[in-house]
């Protein structure tokens, strides 16, 4: 459970407070993977007053049930519906429950004419997915309701101990695969991880006769 905090769980509560995410706050996370999970048990033991984990293809149910396990709600971004494991809705989310922070944590860009629409007017966005390419944003989808862009990197040392503390007062587990620290487990890991397949955070674990 260590490793995935000092390194996912330091990214993005350095985010959440870099967006000022306390409190009262509505979080948005595009993307549940390793990274958009921790987020999601961050921002609700932030004090957030609705988590949505935002999926930008259409969620199966072992999906929509994980995402319930760390977030309020799951949203499919490609229809703006609200996500349950026997369906998807047509609710859509109140304007008082809509994102006004948004992390996007997904390993490519998404589209934006599907995400910002879902958002409260003058919503913060914090970019996390490291890709190459250009940045290409809606102009008028963009400006007219008020939003901003911030970036957010390395944890700094101060919030680092802090997120060290929320962990430890909340008991906050991350959801884990585990592979054992074989050449075979090594193989499996890796695969998983190239084909796309790793659902959240991929752990090595000393197999129980030692390496």
């Amino acid at each position: 459970m260590a490793a995935p905090m000092m390194c996912a769980g330091a990214s993005t509560f350095e985010a959440l407070s870099v967006a000022g995410v306390g409190i009262g706050s509505n979080v948005g996370v595009v993307g549940l993977g390793g990274l958009g999970h921790i987020a999601c048990l961050h921002a609700r033991w932030m004090g957030a007053n609705c988590v949505t984990a935002i999926c930008t293809k259409t969620p199966g149910r072992e999906k929509i049930e994980a995402g319930l396990k760390v977030a309020h709600r799951v949203l499919d971004a490609t229809t703006g519906l609200c996500c349950f494991p026997e369906e998807v809705t047509a609710l859509h989310p109140p304007e008082s429950e809509r994102p006004d922070t948004l992390l996007i944590c997904t390993n490519e860009l998404p589209d934006w004419k599907n995400i910002l629409p879902l958002l409260r007017r003058r919503s913060t966005i914090v970019l996390m997915s490291i890709v190459t390419g250009e940045l290409k944003i809606p102009y008028m989808d963009f400006i007219l309701p008020g939003h901003r862009i911030v970036a957010s990197t390395e944890c700094r040392k101060d919030r680092f101990a802090d997120m060290l503390s929320l962990v430890d007062r909340s008991g906050m587990q991350p959801l884990l695969e585990e592979f054992e620290m074989t050449e075979k487990g090594l193989e499996e890991a890796f695969g998983k991880l190239e084909r796309g397949e790793m659902m959240f955070r991929g752990v090595l674990t000393v197999p129980e006769g030692g390496i």
